[in-house]
């Protein structure tokens, strides 16, 4: 495709300029200081938004595969609960 590249979903859909800018930006590594300190802006903001001072854990897969990994651990079985919006199971 030439000319101006349009994201197709929905589709066709124009993408703005300061969208393509950004992601045209290189990829954080994900071991350096740059990440580390956009995951503790994250985990901060995500405390705000559930307003704990608890820990967050922010689990890479679905709802079922974080509370599958959960009881797979005899340590945390005893601790694992279920969240769905902003009620705690």
């Amino acid at each position: 495709m030439s000319g101006r590249h349009f994201l197709q979903i929905p589709g066709p859909t124009n993408v703005p300029d300061r969208v393509l800018r950004a992601i045209a930006q290189p990829t954080i590594d994900h071991r350096g200081a740059a990440f580390a300190d956009l995951a503790r802006d994250v985990l901060d903001g995500v405390r705000e938004i559930f307003k704990t001072s608890g820990a967050v854990v922010i689990y890479p897969s679905s709802g079922t595969g974080a509370w599958e990994a959960s009881r797979s651990t005899p340590a945390t079985m005893h601790r694992s609960r279920c969240r769905r919006g902003n009620t705690a199971r």
